[in-house]
């Protein structure tokens, strides 16, 4: 155990956080131009705070119909139907319609629950960026999603989340797709805004991270080149805005090439050691993507501090 909390406590040093979440409410509700209303910071937010945690009004597991919807709600009362009924219901309002719009996914990362779609009512609020400064996730013990900021967050700025999760090699017209097929608008994001210059970037940098994915399967028995094409992976999601899953795995790749690196002068103990002192780095910073990303509560969390108590046992 001393080991975990030493892991926690150089996280949450490096970050600046405390160990517990705070009580202050860190945004409030105001105008969004073209988007109607936003969710905006009342101070400066810091990568990795906490900014909310929302039990949910009613869930589903995976299958969502018209009947399970309407099922769920007849369970609610009446101020809460309220409320269920007050979310964007799209041009052709109906409960089913409601659902799907303002649903967040359940996912259960222990495997020991099945993944549901839950309506929260206060986090239906913040608008959508395909490049988020917030992100939230399912923290099942608590009963509760929590929203943590993955970038600093200045004093005034609008907090955006992503409405779903997308491969980080999906370019433009992909996203555009998706977003206008399942909430029916045009984003407007930083990396989605056509005429603008981080567009055209982003539209490069995806391109040359579906190129580097491809070449780091191909280059699976040659650890030193497979892990030059990782660092340059990692680079570019940064560059994107990228966080998680694909930079933590990006980092869990980097720690398998070092383990494979070690294994091919097995009998050198200099090197040995230098390999397991890489694969720790790489675990560490796994380990602080998965905290600002998901919180220090979540199951992802504890698989990784257990992932680097096996580096270090073997140091």
């Amino acid at each position: 155990m001393l080991q975990e909390e030493e892991e926690f406590q150089n996280v949450f040093s490096k970050l600046r956080l405390p160990s517990e979440p705070s009580n202050v409410f860190l945004f409030m509700d105001g105008p969004s131009p073209g988007k109607g209303q936003g969710s905006f910071a009342k101070q400066l937010i810091r990568r990795g705070m906490a900014l909310f945690a929302e039990t949910p009004l009613f869930s589903i597991v995976s299958n969502v119909t018209a009947t399970a919807v309407l099922q769920e709600r007849a369970g609610l009362g009446s101020d809460e139907q309220q409320q269920f009924d007050g979310l964007d219901g799209g041009p052709r309002p109906s409960y089913l319609e409601r659902f799907k719009r303002n649903n967040f996914e359940m996912h259960d990362f222990t495997g020991a629950n099945p993944d549901r779609q839950g309506i929260f009512i206060r986090l239906s609020r913040f608008n959508h960026s395909w490049v988020p400064n917030a992100r939230f996730a399912w923290i099942p013990e608590a009963n509760h999603l929590i929203l943590h900021a993955v970038a600093h967050i200045a004093l005034g700025q609008e907090i955006f989340v992503s409405y779903q999760t997308f491969p980080a090699t999906m370019n433009r017209q992909q996203r555009q797709r998706i977003i206008n097929k399942d909430w029916e608008f045009v984003c407007k994001c930083l990396i989605c805004d056509n005429p603008s210059i981080r567009c055209r970037e982003s539209e490069i940098r995806r391109l040359e991270i579906r190129n580097l994915q491809a070449r780091i399967g191909q280059n699976a028995v040659l650890p030193e080149r497979q892990y030059g094409d990782i660092m340059s992976l990692l680079r570019l999601f940064e560059a994107e805005g990228i966080m998680f899953p694909d930079r933590a795995e990006a980092h869990r790749r980097a720690v398998n090439c070092w383990y494979n690196a070690r294994n091919q002068r097995s009998t050198d103990g200099g090197h040995r050691l230098n390999c397991l002192h890489n694969a720790l780095l790489h675990a560490r910073q796994e380990l602080e993507l998965d905290i600002v990303c998901n919180g220090y509560k979540s199951p992802v969390v504890r698989s990784t501090v257990l992932f680097i108590r096996d580096i270090r046992n073997q140091m």
